[in-house]
């Protein structure tokens, strides 16, 4: 995506990291973590973090408008899950009547 990007600074002064991220131009969470904790550990605890809930007002208004769907945005005292590569964890629910439960196949 276009103006999306996950920074990471370290500053040797203060033994510090400095991770933020964006998504579509719009700022995320910026973070401050002790040096003393491995990088990668701070990668993941940052992208496991709560979602932004900017981005999904974003995600839902653009989703909303290209699809016939409708998006509800993370509950603030839910958890996350994101994985690495694929990003954060969506459900995906299509409501099918009863009557239509044995024509529908599920293919993975």
């Amino acid at each position: 995506m276009p103006s999306t990007n996950f920074t990471v600074r370290y500053s040797a002064g203060d033994h510090r990291y400095e991770i933020s991220q964006s998504w579509c131009g719009i700022e995320g969470r910026v973070g401050f973590y002790s040096a003393q904790t491995r990088l990668d550990q701070l990668i993941l605890q940052t992208l496991l973090s709560q979602f932004p809930p900017a981005w999904d007002a974003f995600a839902r208004q653009i989703l909303e408008k290209e699809f016939q769907i409708t998006y509800f945005e993370q509950p603030s005292d839910a958890l996350n899950f994101c994985g690495m590569p694929d990003g954060p964890f969506r459900a995906i629910a299509f409501p099918i009547s009863v009557q239509s439960l044995r024509r529908v196949r599920f293919v993975t």
